[in-house]
């Protein structure tokens, strides 16, 4: 459905150009909820700019829907960027329309639809997003997600196949955040729309996406199925990630006071596998000790991921670790 291939954005600095997206290629599926994460300044928000033109890039293609965006004339750019919404982090709402007008601003400017249409599709996606009591609000009147709801509904105004999302949780409280997942997640399956979100947050990945982007310094670090890329992280910058998704600051503390890192251990069990007693079988068949620092289990895309940070020491410590990974992600810290 999206297809980015080399795509690399240059930007003139006081000390020469830098790549702020740098040769990049990935493809979004149809159906995808696709989430590109990376700490501030990767390039992300840079690159999904570059999906409808919003940002001109220098090198490379982006094909969507079997068109490459700059082969496009402008009446057929405008037509295609009507079947891509887009959201975001500041929710770019008219402070002086209220909330049905904000709606209709796409539709009136199509110049396509009657009043009674506008009316008809206002009123849908208001019922959508849970705003039909809102509609004479005006945005200065609303919370953060009331606002980001609104901008939700604005982008789908036109029956857009793809949705943006440029940090479209990032100003919002974990609560709240929540809720619009929630939303997104119910646009995705029952409106069959395909989306691209951008964040810097990997709770915020792991909670609704199916794929997943790892970006640094304008780079595809990393990528592929989120449970993959979660369970055995090949990257730093990912290991990283995941690492501050999952562990507490207490953690953090007690491995600072281990001496010795080297028998320090994240396992990744998936599935079914989460019930299986294998540390103790490990313990029981090898000459090995285990000592459970942490562990915790998530449910992603429907299944199981269950992670342990274990000590492992003894003679026959080789041997237990090839075992485990019969059955397991398992790697040193």
């Amino acid at each position: 459905m999206i297809e980015i291939k080399n795509l690399t954005k240059k930007f003139k600095t006081d000390v020469g150009f830098i790549n702020a997206v740098d040769d990049v290629s990935l493809t979004v599926e149809q159906g995808d909820i696709f989430g590109i994460i990376g700490y501030s300044g990767a390039g992300k928000s840079t690159l999904i700019r570059c999906f409808n033109l919003l940002e001109k890039y220098d090198q490379g293609s982006v094909t969507v829907e079997g068109k490459e965006l700059k082969s496009l004339a402008k009446k057929d750019l405008l037509k295609l960027r009507q079947n891509m919404g887009m959201i975001f982090q500041s929710f770019n709402l008219l402070n002086s329309a209220n909330v049905f007008d904000n709606i209709a601003i796409p539709l009136k400017n199509t110049k396509k639809f009657t009043k009674d249409e506008i009316n008809k599709r206002v009123l849908k996606f208001l019922k959508l997003v849970d705003l039909e009591e809102k509609q004479n609000a005006y945005p200065n009147e609303l919370s953060g997600g009331q606002k980001q709801r609104v901008a939700i509904a604005r982008a789908l105004s036109l029956d857009c196949k793809i949705l943006l999302c440029d940090e479209a949780t990032s100003a919002l409280d974990p609560k709240t955040t929540k809720s619009i997942l929630n939303l997104l997640k119910k646009i995705n399956k029952e409106f069959k729309v395909t989306i691209v979100l951008i964040t810097h947050q990997m709770e915020v990945i792991k909670t609704i996406c199916n794929k997943i982007a790892v970006m640094e310094k304008g780079k595809i670090i990393e990528s592929g199925n989120i449970l993959d890329v979660f369970s055995n992280p090949k990257a730093t910058t990912t290991k990283n990630l995941v690492f501050e998704s999952l562990y507490s600051k207490e953690l953090y503390d007690i491995l600072q006071d281990k001496k010795d890192l080297e028998n320090i251990f994240s396992i990744f069990f998936i599935g079914d596998l989460v019930e299986e007693p294998v540390l103790s079988t490990i313990q029981k068949k090898y000459d090995v000790d285990v000592n459970i620092l942490f562990g915790n289990i998530e449910l992603i895309l429907g299944k199981k991921l269950g992670n342990l940070i274990v000590e492992i020491t003894g003679k026959d410590l080789d041997k237990a670790i090839l075992e485990i990974k019969e059955k397991a992600n398992i790697r040193r810290l």
